[in-house]
C-alpha cells in the first residue's frame, strides 16, 4: 500500500509531523523496521537529528530508523567492483575515443565531459533500453552522416561497459542498477514502512530503485508536492510513477501558497554581494538573537563562483559558518601554485607569469633582490615569452654592462651577480624542459612529483604558521593523492600508455582539483549553513539568503546537444535543454517558498567586466533598480556598537553570536565523560569546563585515533550488513573494510597495514561470533542511542551513551564494546574507573526488560591482535551494575555540585598535557 500526500512546497514542517505522527502511533521504542529515504545526505542528517529528538520525548532510549540516501541504499548492496571517480572515468573515456579513430576530428577535454555525461545520462534515464534497442532508435535518424555518428557513440558507450567490467570497476550508476538486482534476489522479511521524504524529480534509474523498495515494504508513505501552478508539472509527474507502482492512497494535502517577506539587493560585483550578504546577517541576527545560525541557509545556483569569496569574507566579518561542500583543492594556495607553474611552462614562460612563479613563496626559486634584477631586466630588453627570448635578453644585458649608459640605468648588481643569475634561470629551465615534451599521464605524474620535491614545498609549508601548516599540508596530501590515482587508472588500462600534452595533463589536474574536498570547514550543524544549490532540497530555513541570480547562473546557457539530436534525446527520454530551465525554474520557486521567515534575493550587476541582466525567473515586482551608491566594505566593531544598539535594544550591550545555552533543570552527563571524571576531575575540569583541550602535532602515521575511528566504522558497517542483508560474513568483512578505507585520504601504505593488521583479527572475530551464534545470540543494534533518567536530591539528570553493538537472544542480551587502546579490567570496575558496559546494561535492562548476560570488551589492537575480555557475566551481573549506579550517581553528585578535588594517587601524570599546570606533577 502507499500512500501519497500531497501539498506545496509552502506547507511547512511537514517531516517534522510526520515523524510526530509515527513515534505517537508506533507502539515501541524500536523503529528499525522502518527505512526513511531522502535525496540529499544534508536533509537526511537533519532529519536524523529531529527524530531522534523527537523520540527521546516520548522513549527514554530509542532504536532509530534506518536513514539513507538512494545512493548510500545503493552502495550498501555493492559488493563486486572498484567504484570509480569523474577524473578517472574521465581518462577511461578519453583513452576509448582516441582509440576510436574517425568518430570525432579532435579530442579536447571538453568533448570527453560531453561524451562522460551522455554516457550518464543514457544509464540513468534509459537503463531498461538494450543496446539493440539503443541502436534500432538510432536507425530511425534520415540524415546519415548524424546517424553514423550516433552508432559511433554507442559502439563507444558499449566499449566503456566492457572495459570497466573487463577491469572490475563500476561507476555510480551500475552501483545502483546492481542494488536492484540484489535486491530482487533478497529473501529477507519485508520491511513495515518506507517512507519517502523530499522527492519531487527522479530519473528513471532511481525510480526503478523505489519500485523495487515499494514491492518489499508493507506500506510506503510519500512526501510529494503538488500544486496548481505550471511549476508542479514535474512533481506532478513523480506522484503519477507512485502511483504506477501498485496499490495507493491519495491525500491531498492544504495548498499553502504564501510566500515569506522577500527583499531584493543588487550589488556591483560577486565580492560585494557576499559582503552584503555577510553585514546583513549581521545585521538580522543582532535584531533577533533568538534565530539560531544553522538555520540561516546562504545558497547560489553556481556557488563554484563564489567559493573564493564566501569563505575569506564570511571569517573576516567574525561569522561562524558551516560549507558544504568544503574547500576544494582548486581554492588551496599550493595547488594553485603548483598549476600556475605548469600553465607557465605550457605557455613558454610569459612574462609576467614567469616572474610571479618564480617568487611564488611555495617555491622560492630566485630571492628578493634577484626579483627585482630580473623586473629590470625583462622591461629594459623587452622580453616576452619563450625560453629563447629569456636567454637572449639575459645575454644582451651582460654585454651592454660595458657601457657607461647602460650602468646608470641598472639596477647596481654587479656583471658577475647578474651571471649568476642567469645561470640559475637555465637551470630552471632545464629542470622544467622535460615537461613541455608529450608524455603519458603515468609520466607526467611522476616528473610532477620529482619538480615539487626539487623546489622543496613540504619543507617551506613546515615554516609556515601552525593554521596554515596544517591547511596547506592536507592540500598537498589531497592533491598527490589526486596524481596516483591518475596514474593507477591509466595503468590499469589495457591500452599501452598514449602521449598526451601537458596543456591536457593540466586540464586534467584542473578537473581533480575541482572535484576534491581535502578539508571541511566548520561543525555540520554549527554556524550559517553554506550550501550548493541541489543540496538545499527539502530543508526549511528560517532566514534564506539566495544569491548569484543572474541570467548568467540561472538558468544560464543551455546550447544544442551536439552529439545527438533532440529526436533521439526525446525517444532515450533524455533531459533537453527546455526540460533543463524547467526544473531550474521548480528550484527556484521551491527555494522562495522553502524558507519560514524571510527571503534575501540578490544578484550582481557585473561579472568580470561584462554587465548581466538579474534572472528572468525573479518576478518583477522583486527585480532592484542598479543602485547609485554601494556602501563601503564594513566590518562590524566598537564603532558599529552604539549604532546598532539605537537600532536593536535587545542587545545587552554586545555584539555575539555563540549560541546562549540552554538553562534546562535537567543535567545532561554523557557516560564517557563520567569515566574521565573519575580518572583525573582536573583535567575534566581543563577540557569539558574550561573548554581547554589540546592541539596534537601532525605525524607521518596514523595516530591511535584514527586507527579507532576506522575501526570502530569498519564494525558498525560489518555488523549492520550482517543484520540487514544477512551476509556471509567474510565478505561483508570485505566490504566493510574497502568502505571504511576508501572514505579516508590516508597514505597507501598505511591503508595496507591496517588491512593486513584486520586480515589477522577477522578469524578470530568470526571464532567468537560463531560462540555466540550457538549461545543463541545476534547481533541486533550497532550504534545503539541511549538515554535515561534519575533523581539525585531532587534533581533530575539526564544520562547519555552510545552502544557499539548489543546481541540478543530469547532470554537476555550482551553488550559488546569495541576498544584499540588499553581496555579496561575487572580492577577498573571495582575502583569506579569504567562505567561504560555496565551502565548500558542497566539502561537496556530497562528498556528491552530482559536481563544482561555478559559485558565484553573486543580489544582489537593494531599491534597485539584481538582479544576479548569478558568483564561480567550472569552471575555477578547485579552485583556489578550496582557497584557501578553508586559511583555514577556520587561522580554525577560532584559534577552538578561543582567539585574536582585532588587525585591522591594519580596515573599516567607524565603523558598528561597539563602537568605543568597542576600541582600533583612534581616534574
Amino acid at each position: 500500500m502507499i500512500e501519497i500526500r500531497a501539498s506545496s512546497f509552502g506547507r511547512k514542517n511537514r517531516t517534522r509531523k510526520l515523524f510526530k505522527e509515527l513515534i505517537q502511533t508506533w507502539k515501541t521504542s524500536n523503529f528499525s523496521d522502518i527505512l526513511y529515504i531522502t535525496p540529499t545526505s544534508k536533509k537526511l542528517r537533519f532529519s536524523l537529528r529531529e527524530f531522534e529528538r523527537l523520540a527521546l520525548q516520548r522513549f527514554p532510549a530509542i532504536i532509530p530508523p534506518h536513514f539513507c540516501t538512494l545512493n548510500t541504499l545503493a552502495s550498501s548492496y555493492h559488493l563486486a567492483g572498484k567504484p570509480i571517480t569523474d577524473i578517472s572515468k574521465h581518462i577511461i573515456i578519453e583513452n576509448l575515443i582516441r582509440k576510436t579513430p574517425g568518430t570525432f576530428r579532435s579530442v579536447s577535454t571538453g568533448l570527453v565531459n560531453q561524451v562522460s555525461k551522455l554516457i550518464k545520462e543514457i544509464k540513468i534515464y534509459s537503463p531498461s533500453k538494450t543496446p539493440t534497442e539503443l541502436k534500432l532508435d538510432a536507425k530511425t535518424i534520415r540524415n546519415s552522416s548524424v546517424q553514423e555518428k550516433v552508432l559511433k557513440l554507442l559502439n563507444l558507450y558499449s566499449r566503456y561497459s566492457k572495459l570497466l567490467k573487463r577491469m572490475s570497476l563500476v561507476d555510480s550508476e551500475d552501483i545502483t542498477k546492481g542494488s536492484i538486482a540484489a535486491l530482487k534476489k533478497s529473501k529477507g522479511q519485508p520491511r513495515n514502512l518506507l517512507l519517502l521524504d523530499g522527492f519531487y524529480d527522479v530519473t528513471s534509474l532511481q525510480e526503478m530503485l523505489i519500485r523495487e523498495l515499494t514491492k518489499r515494504t508493507r506500506k510506503t508513505v510519500a512526501l510529494t508536492f503538488h500544486g496548481e501552478e505550471e511549476i508542479y508539472r514535474i512533481p506532478k509527474a513523480f506522484e503519477e510513477k507512485l502511483k504506477g507502482m501498485g496499490k495507493h492512497k491519495f491525500i491531498k494535502e492544504p495548498l499553502e501558497e504564501e510566500v515569506p517577506q522577500i527583499e531584493s539587493s543588487a550589488y556591483k560585483t560577486r565580492e560585494d554581494e557576499v559582503e552584503g550578504i555577510a553585514r546583513k546577517i549581521k545585521d538580522v541576527k543582532c535584531a533577533h538573537p533568538e534565530i539560531p545560525l544553522n538555520r540561516i541557509f546562504v545558497t547560489f545556483p553556481g556557488i563554484e563562483n563564489y567559493s573564493f569569496f564566501v569563505p575569506r569574507i564570511f571569517e573576516k566579518y567574525g561569522i561562524q559558518f558551516s560549507l558544504s561542500p568544503g574547500y576544494t583543492l582548486q581554492s588551496a594556495p599550493p595547488i594553485n601554485a603548483i598549476i600556475g607553474l605548469l600553465e607557465t611552462i605550457q605557455k613558454e614562460y610569459p612574462r609576467d607569469k614567469f616572474l610571479g612563479t618564480l617568487r611564488s613563496p611555495y617555491f622560492g626559486l630566485v630571492s628578493e633582490e634577484e626579483f627585482a634584477y630580473l623586473c629590470h631586466i625583462s622591461l629594459q630588453e623587452g622580453i616576452v615569452k619563450g625560453e629563447v627570448s629569456w636567454k637572449d635578453g639575459l645575454e644582451r644585458y651582460i654585454d651592454s654592462l660595458g657601457k657607461r649608459s647602460a650602468y646608470k640605468e641598472s639596477p647596481g648588481v654587479s656583471r658577475r651577480g647578474i651571471e649568476l643569475i642567469t645561470l640559475k634561470i637555465q637551470k630552471i629551465f632545464s629542470k622544467f624542459r622535460r615537461l613541455r615534451e608529450k608524455n603519458s599521464l603515468v609520466g607526467f605524474a611522476k616528473l610532477l612529483t620529482q619538480l615539487i620535491d626539487w623546489v622543496e614545498i613540504k619543507e617551506k609549508i613546515k615554516e609556515e604558521e601552525s593554521e596554515f601548516r596544517e591547511r596547506d599540508e592536507k592540500a598537498l596530501q589531497s592533491f598527490f593523492s589526486t596524481l596516483d590515482e591518475i596514474s593507477a587508472v591509466q595503468r590499469a588500462g589495457p591500452q599501452k600508455l598514449e602521449k598526451t600534452s601537458l596543456q591536457e595533463f593540466i586540464k586534467i589536474l584542473k578537473m581533480g582539483a575541482a572535484s576534491t574536498e581535502y578539508i571541511r570547514k566548520g561543525e555540520e550543524f554549527e554556524g550559517v549553513q553554506i550550501l550548493g544549490y541541489l543540496e538545499t532540497r527539502g530543508l526549511e530555513p528560517d532566514l534564506l539568503f539566495f544569491g548569484g541570480l543572474t541570467n548568467e547562473d540561472l538558468p544560464g546557457a543551455h546550447y544544442q546537444d551536439i552529439l545527438l539530436p533532440d529526436s533521439i534525446r526525446r525517444a532515450w527520454c533524455l533531459p533537453t535543454p527546455e526540460d533543463i530551465v524547467e526544473r531550474q525554474r521548480l528550484h527556484y520557486h521551491r527555494l522562495i517558498k522553502s524558507a519560514k521567515r524571510r527571503v534575501f534575493l540578490s544578484y550582481p550587476l557585473t561579472v568580470g567586466d561584462a554587465l548581466v541582466a538579474p534572472t528572468p525567473f525573479m518576478d518583477h515586482k522583486f527585480r532592484v533598480k542598479k543602485p547609485t551608491v554601494f556602501r563601503r566594505n564594513v566590518i562590524y566593531g566598537e564603532e558599529d556598537r552604539e549604532r546598532l544598539k539605537k537600532i536593536t535594544p535587545p542587545l545587552r550591550g554586545s555584539i555575539s553570536f555563540a549560541q546562549l545555552p540552554s538553562h534546562e533543570k535537567t543535567m545532561q552527563i554523557y557516560v564517557t565523560d563520567l569515566e574521565k571524571f573519575a580518572k583525573c576531575p582536573f583535567q575534566y575540569y581543563v577540557e569539558r569546563v574550561l573548554g581547554i583541550e589540546p592541539k596534537g602535532e601532525p605525524t607521518e602515521y596514523v595516530s591511535g585515533v584514527d586507527y579507532g575511528r576506522i575501526v570502530h566504522d569498519i564494525m558498525r558497517l560489518l555488523y549492520q550488513r550482517i543484520r540487514t542483508s544477512h551476509s556471509d560474513f567474510e565478505e561483508s568483512f570485505e566490504y566493510a573494510v574497502r568502505e571504511a578505507l576508501g572514505s579516508l585520504r590516508i597514505e597507501e601504505f598505511w591503508q595496507d597495514v591496517i588491512r593486513d593488521r584486520l586480515s589477522l583479527i577477522r578469524n578470530d572475530l568470526i571464532a567468537s561470533d560463531e560462540e555466540l551464534r550457538r549461545d543463541g545470540f545476534h547481533p541486533a543494534y550497532t550504534e545503539l542511542s541511549q538515554r535515561m533518567s534519575f533523581k539525585i536530591d531532587g534533581e533530575r539528570i539526564t544520562l547519555k551513551g552510545r552502544l557499539d553493538r548489543v546481541d540478543v537472544s530469547k532470554r537476555s542480551f550482551i553488550v559488546i564494546d569495541y576498544k584499540t587502546g588499553k581496555a579496561p579490567t575487572k580492577g577498573d570496575l571495582q575502583r569506579g574507573l569504567h562505567l561504560q558496559i555496565p551502565i548500558y546494561a542497566w539502561m537496556l535492562k530497562k528498556h528491552l526488560r530482559i536481563p544482561p548476560s555478559a559485558g565484553l570488551i573486543y580489544n582489537l589492537d593494531i599491534e597485539k591482535g584481538f582479544k576479548k575480555i569478558t568483564l561480567f557475566t550472569e552471575e555477578n551481573a547485579d552485583e556489578v551494575i550496582s557497584t557501578s549506579i553508586r559511583f555514577l550517581k556520587q561522580y554525577s553528585l560532584m559534577l552538578r555540585e561543582g567539585r574536582f578535588p585532588k587525585k591522591e594517587r594519580p596515573q599516567n601524570c607524565r603523558n598528561c598535557p597539563y602537568k605543568f599546570l597542576c600541582e600533583n606533577f612534581e616534574g
